[in-house]
């Protein structure tokens, strides 16, 4: 499978990724929709809201947006969201 990486610009870090992180483990979305993994991505990165996510993966590729050593919006109990 092909990987392309897409790097978040370090300018939008504060409404995307603000915080440094180490990874400890794996949150996977299921959004059911017909868009590409590079889609998902382009559009994550392109707006100025605080969702982000990591990885997006289509039948063809795997697209990274944020640095997996930074914090993503995705998931998090709303003490820690994704800042282990």
């Amino acid at each position: 499978m092909q990987i392309t990486n897409v790097n978040c610009p370090e300018s939008k870090y504060p409404i995307k990724c603000p915080y440094p992180m180490t990874p400890e483990y794996i949150t996977i979305h299921n959004t059911a929709n017909d868009a590409s993994a590079m889609s998902e991505i382009s559009y994550m990165l392109g707006n100025n809201m605080k969702t982000s996510f990591h990885a997006a993966v289509d039948n063809e590729r795997v697209v990274t947006g944020l640095p997996f050593d930074r914090n993503g919006w995705h998931s998090g109990d709303r003490r820690k969201w994704n800042r282990k």
